[in-house]
């Protein structure tokens, strides 16, 4: 006689008045469990929702006490695999170049609305549709990055960095740069 789990071939006891179809413990529990699987997951889910804040809690606790050290293994990890991580990056950003690109035109098209209506030279006072303008930064030692470079950077961010901005039309920057090299910070 075969097997009905493994194919085995057995000889099956004649003692038995039952029809044995498994050669032996072990595949005759392999197919208890196989049969009985809806069975037994259907009353793992009801377990589960009766106890399921129980869970919740002790995952919590877990999480917490578990958090530093996971803080740690990854700054661990981050320092050994910098080509790794580097590489998963710039693929990353190769797939989904054209979302990065128009999120990056969507916050550009936003500011220049912004931009083309509310902003003026404050020096001559020319609005954008007549002139070209710029961001001057009074003190460059407080610069943290370039206005022309924020497609990236939060509403937030960009709005700290205005606030150390004057805006001057194309000219009137220029001459002010031309003062700035000769000594004297003030207008021609």
């Amino acid at each position: 006689m075969q097997c009905n789990i493994c194919g085995n071939e057995f000889i099956p006891n004649k003692h038995s008045n039952k029809k044995i179809k498994y050669c032996s413990r072990s595949c005759c529990d392999k197919a208890f469990r196989i049969n009985n699987r809806e069975k037994r997951n259907a009353i793992r889910r009801r377990s589960y929702q009766k106890h399921k804040s129980q869970f919740a809690v002790k995952n919590k606790m877990n999480y917490n006490k578990n958090h530093d050290r996971r803080i740690e293994y990854q700054k661990e990890y981050n320092l050994h695999n910098k080509e790794k991580i580097k590489n998963s990056t710039k693929k990353y950003r190769e797939e989904h170049k054209l979302d990065l690109n128009q999120k990056k035109i969507l916050h550009r098209a936003q500011f220049n609305d912004y931009w083309k209506t509310n902003l003026f030279c404050d020096h001559c006072g020319v609005t954008y549709q007549e002139k070209e303008l710029h961001f001057h930064h009074l003190d460059p030692a407080k610069k943290a990055f370039q206005i022309s470079s924020m497609e990236y950077k939060s509403n937030l961010e960009i709005i700290s960095e205005l606030a150390k901005c004057i805006v001057l039309c194309n000219s009137c920057h220029h001459k002010m740069h031309i003062n700035q090299r000769w000594g004297n910070p003030l207008f021609a």
